[in-house]
Order: structure tokens, then C-alpha cells, then sequence
């Protein structure tokens, strides 16, 4: 394998002569080292073609002959660019698809199936219907919105009055936080980030006994409300919060 150095000391021709005669050889069995040498030996024949015939004018042709020389190195460097590539070709290849194939598993592992987040979130609707599970109830009207990054329902008559969050995944947890009616009725809201989850604007139901859970996605976020199947505004709310 020639180094960039032999290649442009042999154009030249100041490359001594036995190594001279080693790099002919290699070159004879090489047609396409032999075309690049050829070429590199044009451009310096056409360089020193250049600076002869405007010596006499040598002030104004200095600018082109810089332009020249930039011109001929940036030629290197993209055919040794190249010449890297190509001997490399497998091995890049290689790279490409196993870098790909960890990306495609590492999003493959945060997917979160709707039926994993409808679980988590009739699992947190369970626990928040237990005694002191959540903080007793003044009107729900009494403080619209307390918690200032949820939802706003109040114009339902719903107060968003916690938090909450379950994990969905080995490396995933959705959140949201809970609600409550007039009713005293609770419903639970869960989101989580899913890249693979297709765009689904329009909620849909799904019933489980006597509860109910409505489900959409966007912008790669998948949705859940949770709460008694005949619970005052559960449609509605869903309605509110889910993009149209």
C-alpha cells in the first residue's frame, strides 16, 4: 500500500530510485493506484507548467498559483478520504448496521403497549380509592386548578388533586396526576414517551367491568384517562385534552 507521501514524491519524481523502482512495480499490478498516481502527476505537470509560463508576469499570477496549489492539496486529502473508504468498505458497513441495530433495540425498548400503560393506570384508580389514598375532599370547585402544570378541567368540575406515577416498562414510568368530580368520583390520567407509537389524535374506549379507560396518542406520547365508567364529564375530559 503506497503512503500519500511516496504517491506525491513519485509524481514528482523525486523519489529516489530504487524505492522509485519498487513503487512501479506495485503500480503495475495495481491499475487503479496507477490511474491516481497518473493523475496527481498531471496536476504537477500542469503546476510547473503554469509557473514557467508566467514568470514574467509572476505578480499577477500569484493568486492562481496559491489557488493551484489549495486545489491540488484538497485533491489529496478527498482522495485519501476516499482511498480510506474503500479499503475500510466493510468495516464502515459493519459499523453502520450494528449502530442501527442498537438504536432500533434501544427504541424498541422504551415501547410502551397501550394495554401496559391501561393497566398501570387501573392500578393507580385502585389504589386511589382506598381510605386516605388522597387528600380529603373540600368542593372540587373550591380551588380550580391547584396543580398548575396539569390539565385544566375546571370548567367540568374536575380539581386535579395529585400526582401520581407507575412504571410501564424496564425503563419507563408514566406519569400524570388524578382527579376528582363534584361526584367524588376519581380519574386517573397517564402519560408516557413512546417514539414508536403511531399518531392516534381520536381517542378511543375501552371497558373493563365497570370502569372505563379512553386512550390516544400524539406527538409520540401515548394518553390514558381512567375512571367509573359512569362518571360525570369522563368523555368530555377526554375530549378537552386530547388534540383535534
Amino acid at each position: 500500500m503506497l503512503s500519500e507521501a511516496d504517491v506525491q514524491a513519485f509524481a514528482d519524481g523525486s523519489l529516489e530510485p530504487e524505492r522509485a523502482a519498487q513503487v512501479q512495480r506495485y503500480l503495475s499490478t495495481r491499475p487503479d493506484e496507477a490511474r491516481r498516481v497518473a493523475f496527481y502527476g498531471r496536476l504537477n505537470q500542469q503546476m510547473r507548467m503554469s509557473f514557467e509560463d508566467g514568470t514574467a508576469a509572476l505578480p499577477s499570477m500569484f493568486d492562481a498559483h496559491a489557488s493551484a496549489a489549495q486545489s491540488s492539496h484538497r485533491a489529496l486529502r478527498i482522495a485519501a478520504v476516499f482511498g480510506w473508504l474503500r479499503a475500510h468498505a466493510r468495516r464502515v458497513a459493519l459499523l453502520a448496521l450494528l449502530l442501527v441495530a442498537v438504536l432500533g433495540a434501544a427504541l424498541w425498548a422504551q415501547r410502551v403497549p397501550s394495554m401496559v400503560l391501561d393497566a398501570a393506570a387501573l392500578m393507580v384508580l385502585e389504589h386511589s380509592a382506598q381510605p386516605g389514598a388522597l387528600p380529603a375532599g373540600a368542593a372540587a370547585n373550591a380551588n380550580p386548578n391547584p396543580l398548575r402544570d396539569s390539565p385544566n378541567l375546571a370548567d367540568l368540575g374536575w380539581q386535579a388533586v395529585a400526582r401520581t406515577s407507575a412504571p410501564v416498562g424496564p425503563w419507563a414510568h408514566a406519569t400524570g396526576f388524578i382527579y376528582r368530580n363534584r361526584a367524588g368520583d376519581c380519574a386517573v390520567l397517564l402519560t408516557v414517551r413512546d417514539w414508536t407509537a403511531a399518531s392516534q389524535p381520536q381517542w378511543q374506549a375501552r371497558r373493563v367491568g365497570g370502569l372505563r379507560l379512553l386512550g390516544w396518542t400524539a406527538a409520540h406520547t401515548r394518553y390514558v384517562l381512567a375512571g367509573r365508567a359512569q362518571m360525570a364529564g369522563l368523555m368530555r375530559a377526554a375530549d378537552e385534552m386530547a388534540p383535534r
